[in-house]
């Protein structure tokens, strides 16, 4: 349930870059905003019946959630007792990106200022392998049975310069 939508300082700015790109980013902001409209209209409904999440969710983020915004587009979210934090909006891999890049925070609410902050969470299970802690091994594998050793030369000769 949620009744309160809070909005990371770099969001209004991410969304203002998807509408003046037009095309598929500009109609991926629509379906974002029809979301958050959804959001603000139905108040106490749960996350997933508001959009479409993608279909692994999103591990690397805690109480994390990841909407398909469809032609690759996602719009990253926390969600935390009754409030929805929107923390980022953009391509499939400026989200992974970005998500990469937030691995291990903790997003909340500071009610002094009403900001969104965040915090970073060490625990026992930061020191696993790089192996151990990616959620995208799956994606990857299903990536790399489409390749084959043909693609894989060119690509590398081709970076390689030979």
């Amino acid at each position: 349930m949620i009744l309160s939508i809070h909005r990371n300082m770099k969001f209004d700015k991410q969304m203002e870059f998807l509408r003046n790109s037009g095309g598929t980013a500009a109609n991926a902001l629509k379906k974002a905003e029809e979301i958050i409209e959804r959001i603000v209209s139905k108040g106490r409904t749960s996350p997933d019946e508001i959009g479409r999440l993608t279909k692994n969710g999103e591990l690397r983020l805690k109480h994390g959630r990841k909407y398909d915004l469809g032609s690759g587009y996602r719009l990253i979210c926390v969600h935390r007792g009754y409030h929805l934090m929107l923390l980022y909006i953009g391509s499939h891999d400026e989200c992974s990106r970005w998500l990469d890049h937030n691995r291990g925070f903790d997003y909340s609410i500071n009610y002094k200022n009403n900001e969104i902050t965040a915090t970073r969470e060490m625990s026992a299970g930061d020191q696993l392998s790089v192996k151990d802690n990616r959620p995208d091994d799956e994606y990857e594998k299903q990536l790399m049975k489409k390749i084959d050793d043909k693609t894989l030369r060119r690509i590398f000769s081709g970076i390689c310069g030979e």
